[in-house]
């Protein structure tokens, strides 16, 4: 992660208007249109994202942050009520989950029994609490960077991109730094993102072809970035299971139940019996992509820097 003294010591005046932030190719934009935008180097390597944008006297600085995977060990609730069935066989014989959820809730005096409480139970009766690992998605952030280190930025239907003045993510990747752009196999720059000169967004490489003299050209193709709101089911479950004290098999068997389902019911379901109930959900936004035609050629000469993105040094203009 590159650290933020690193980059704020930028002197560089930053012009400031009521309400809105001028970048170096004189397109204004409000701080709400930058969230969210996709910032790269100016080697084409991505930082990440804008998260918010801060307005200082001294300057504007830019929030960047990016998505990473990373393992989170978890309480594995299943496992543990397997292994607390033999606990209660004295009193049930041949238990099920339903007499260890009784047997629980009598001893903790509880008429729901949330996974807490299985666990509380368990340690109880000294047994080990297993564990289980999942992959979840988490915000890094990368720091904060002055608007005086943006070289381009340009807004399109696919968003906003920012490119900036100086090789930010190449030096924090260790990426050896070098003039021009070597021929690449194809499956180097597939699907790449290829940005002007002036940030524009011209669409996605599809593959390479030689031309005539023998020089090889990009093709390009444009996808359209089109979004939707869908309802956030892991949200809507954890908001039920807090607000009524329940677990995750007590909410599914009274959704079965008052909707009368003669099988285990579907989100559709969830959301439908959460409507009768009148419970608020929130959205969250599904990003797809739709390819459009035609395709158009891009000299390889034109490619200025190849990255995580492609950068060209000439205006779209200039190349169709």
């Amino acid at each position: 992660m590159f650290q933020p003294t690193d980059i704020l010591m930028s002197d560089a005046p930053t012009q400031l208007f009521i309400g809105s932030i001028e970048n170096p190719s004189g397109m204004v934009y409000s701080p709400e249109e930058l969230n969210n935008a996709t910032v790269a180097d100016s080697e084409g390597y991505i930082l990440g994202l804008v998260e918010r944008v801060a307005i200082h006297p001294e300057s504007v600085f830019l929030d960047v942050y990016t998505e990473q995977l990373v393992k989170e060990t978890r309480d594995d609730i299943d496992l543990l009520k397997k292994r607390l069935l033999s606990t209660i066989k004295k009193t049930f014989g041949d238990p099920s989950i339903d007499d260890l959820y009784r047997a629980i809730g009598r001893e903790l005096g509880a008429t729901e029994v949330t996974d807490q409480m299985i666990v509380d139970y368990a340690k109880s009766k000294n047994l080990a609490i297993p564990t289980k690992e999942s992959m979840v998605t988490k915000r890094v952030s990368k720091g904060k960077v002055p608007w005086s280190l943006v070289g381009q930025a340009s807004r399109s239907d696919e968003g906003v991109y920012i490119v900036l003045n100086r090789p930010i993510e190449a030096e924090e990747r260790k990426i050896l730094l070098i003039e021009g752009v070597p021929y690449k196999e194809v499956s180097e720059i597939k699907d790449k993102t290829v940005l002007d000169s002036e940030a524009k967004h011209m669409g996605q490489v599809s593959g390479v072809v030689i031309d005539r003299n023998g020089l090889p050209q990009l093709t390009l193709v444009k996808r359209i970035r089109e979004t939707k709101e869908e309802p956030d089911i892991s949200q809507l479950e954890e908001k039920i299971m807090t607000e009524r004290k329940w677990n995750k098999r007590k909410l599914y068997i009274n959704v079965r139940s008052d909707l009368r389902l003669a099988s285990d019911p579907s989100q559709g379901d969830l959301l439908r019996w959460a409507r009768t109930k009148n419970i608020p959900y929130m959205t969250h936004t599904v990003v797809t992509y739709r390819e459009v035609n035609p395709t158009f050629l891009v000299p390889w000469t034109c490619i200025r820097k190849a990255g995580d993105i492609i950068l060209l040094n000439k205006r779209v203009e200039e190349i169709i």
